[in-house]
């Protein structure tokens, strides 16, 4: 529960999603309801001098898959949550979207089930489920399970959309594959509809975001390339300005020079996400998964890759993506904030987050110069403040 007493941030340097500036941030019952050089002090106020640490709106990661050793599709339950909720919020992560891969039908709708619990309970962190597939090209599946992958049939997507209204807020799947009454079912359903290990061409994909696809899911990565005579899903990206893009910014899934092209083209709708699978700390302590629903897997330097060596989504947290963009991509801490909190939050119409401004959620992560987070407060001090002498 939000605590009641009001809390005064001082002395801080102020990253708000609009602007950087040193100020003081005050909340009561979980919102913030001031910032600025000057704030009022409430008589009962609970005062923390920050002695100039950084604040800013707490992460936001639309595709996690773990985290503290549960693997969500393999085990979707409230125990799971908990788990990436609090394996995630040490490195400033104070919200995300749950992540169910391709898998049968009755896997998918436990996950809405359990996230639709969550949602209901106010469980700290859970925004809504993320269904990445099953509805993949069959060139394009990445590290997900061939024997899972199939066609779109229309009773099934009804099914998905009668059971995930309210709680499904992105889905990922190849538009190519799709009917226009198929594409219209899931619109309806209140659902963000995203492209993603898609072969679909140039003149395709551009035609889908004129039909309700409003997000890419891990640009570049399974999905059809850009090149010179056919510039595939990726071209169609870069072109198309109302559609919002992610990416997985460890140095592996993309080149390092592909993200700074991809951020000058797309501006403020590229955004991040880790699309983790468990920490490097989990599996550098010799944690290995072995799901029933993707192919066989394992931690080999820095990354998750099959036997294959596909890689199978990243040991990642965002604050790991918004380092790497500063210290290996060139862009400013201020927009690399934003792309881990306000982008990701518009991208699935979420006007409570992602800034530091009256009215928003207080979910905000304290951090030193060196990016070490310090402190995180998500309605509360969730994590407690660290100062040093």
């Amino acid at each position: 529960m939000p605590s009641t007493q009001p809390i005064l941030l001082t002395n801080c340097r102020l990253y708000t999603g609009e602007e950087v500036a040193d100020g003081t941030i005050r909340i009561e019952n979980g919102v913030i309801t001031a910032v600025g050089p000057r704030v009022d002090f409430p008589y009962d106020a609970e005062t923390m001098d920050l002695k100039g640490l950084n604040v800013a709106p707490g992460f936001i990661d639309l595709q996690l898959n773990g985290g503290g050793g549960r693997f969500f599709t393999q085990h979707p339950d409230a125990q799971s949550l908990t788990a990436m909720y609090e394996a995630n919020l040490r490195f400033g992560t104070t919200h995300f979207l749950p992540t169910v891969i391709s898998s049968p039908l009755e896997t998918v709708f436990r996950a809405i089930d359990a996230v639709g619990e969550a949602m209901r309970s106010k469980q700290p962190g859970v925004l809504g489920l993320h269904v990445e597939g099953p509805y993949f090209h069959p060139a394009r599946i990445g590290a997900h399970k061939r024997e899972f992958i199939r066609q779109p049939a229309t009773e099934e997507l009804r099914k998905i959309a009668h059971r995930g209204r309210d709680v499904v807020k992105v889905i990922t799947f190849a538009p190519e594959l799709f009917t226009d009454d198929q594409l219209q079912l899931l619109r309806e359903a209140g659902f963000v509809l995203s492209a993603g290990h898609s072969n679909a061409t140039y003149e395709h994909a551009t035609q889908f975001f004129q039909k309700g696809i409003s997000k890419v899911t891990h640009l570049y990565n399974a999905m059809s390339a850009l090149a010179h005579r056919e510039p595939g899903l990726v071209g169609a990206a870069f072109e198309t300005p109302h559609v919002w893009t992610s990416i997985i910014v460890d140095g592996f899934h993309c080149h390092y020079a592909a993200v700074r092209v991809a951020k000058q083209l797309l501006k403020n709708k590229l955004f991040l996400i880790t699309d983790a699978v468990d920490s490097a700390d989990s599996a550098g302590s010799g944690h290995i998964h072995y799901g029933d629903f993707v192919t066989q897997y394992r931690y080999e330097a820095g990354r998750f890759v099959t036997d294959e060596g596909t890689l199978a989504g990243s040991c990642i947290t965002m604050l790991d993506a918004v380092r790497n963009c500063v210290e290996h991509a060139g862009i400013p801490l201020a927009e690399a904030l934003r792309m881990a909190s306000a982008y990701p939050a518009a991208a699935i119409g979420d006007n409570q987050l992602g800034y530091l401004k009256p009215g928003y959620r207080a979910a905000l992560v304290i951090f030193d110069n060196a990016l070490n987070v310090k402190g995180v407060y998500n309605d509360q001090l969730t994590i407690p403040l660290t100062i040093d002498p």
